[in-house]
């Protein structure tokens, strides 16, 4: 059984017939050691499904968007040292499950405190395509296809620094309804942030603490997030701050800026 916690559903016109699970797989392999896990793709679909399966490494820009390249290519990729069976296709048939196997082992001399990473693209085949894979002659083809990306993170025992820096707000924006933060990621390991305005309306100091805005940086990433201020906000001076909180192992980290908002009709 796939637990349901660890299903993530491929998109487009396949979104009810395949289930994967689980969408990001950690591993913590020591140098020299080797460490395996297992994916599992659940086909709920009338019919037998073929898969395509390759490996990427990726980066996310500025603003969190994913940016992908060939294998291997990056610094930080694990794609050399992680490796699937079956190791490019797989066949799953109508109310089967089928599984991939995915072993990683670094090298002996590997870094034991530099996280590395890549991406499982699991891609849908078209029927033709699947047909001709019946022939000695397979050919893969790619029509309409549906992909899902498995995450795949390589941290080692040794990497547990968590460090930030160039914590900084921008508030140009401020009159448009939002500013930003912008932040790096220095350490070792990725990081799960979370980060909050409070504003203070400096004429009664009367406090607002807006909602939380959680994002993802890894190490060596550097991120620019953007705050939205209420909606309803009324014109005055205002002393913001944001509070970044990156673990629960790490003090909070703030940063304050004092903006004034402008009369709608001002702006």
């Amino acid at each position: 059984m796939v637990c349901c916690q660890c299903i993530a559903s491929i998109n487009t016109l396949q979104a009810q017939s395949v289930m994967v699970g689980p969408s990001i797989v950690r591993f913590n392999t020591a140098p020299g050691k080797a460490e395996i896990k297992t994916i599992f793709l659940k086909n709920v679909s009338n019919k037998s499904q073929s898969f395509k399966l390759y490996i990427r490494d990726w980066l996310r820009d500025s603003v969190g968007g994913h940016q992908y390249y060939r294998a291997d290519t990056l610094p930080q990729s694990c794609a050399n040292i992680v490796s699937i069976e079956p190791a490019s296709y797989i066949k799953v048939d109508s109310g089967k499950t089928g599984k991939i196997i995915m072993r990683m082992k670094p090298s002996a001399t590997a870094s034991n405190t530099e996280m590395k990473w890549a991406m499982l693209f699991i891609e849908s085949l078209s029927d033709e395509t699947q047909d001709k894979g019946k022939s000695k002659k397979f050919k893969m083809q790619i029509n309409n296809v549906a992909r899902i990306g498995v995450h795949i993170y390589q941290t080692p025992p040794g990497a547990i620094t968590k460090a930030v820096e160039g914590i900084r707000l921008s508030i140009d924006s401020a009159q448009k309804g939002f500013v930003y933060l912008y932040m790096k990621n220095i350490g070792q390991v990725m990081l799960t942030c979370k980060v909050h305005l409070e504003l203070t309306y400096l004429p009664t100091g009367e406090e607002n603490i807006l909602k939380e805005t959680e994002f993802p940086v890894f190490p060596g990433g550097f991120r620019k997030v953007k705050l939205d201020l209420p909606k309803d906000i009324k014109p005055g001076s205002y002393s913001i701050l944001a509070v970044l909180d990156y673990g629960i192992d790490v003090p909070l980290e703030a940063v304050q800026q004092n903006i004034t908002i402008l009369p709608a009709a001002a702006k």
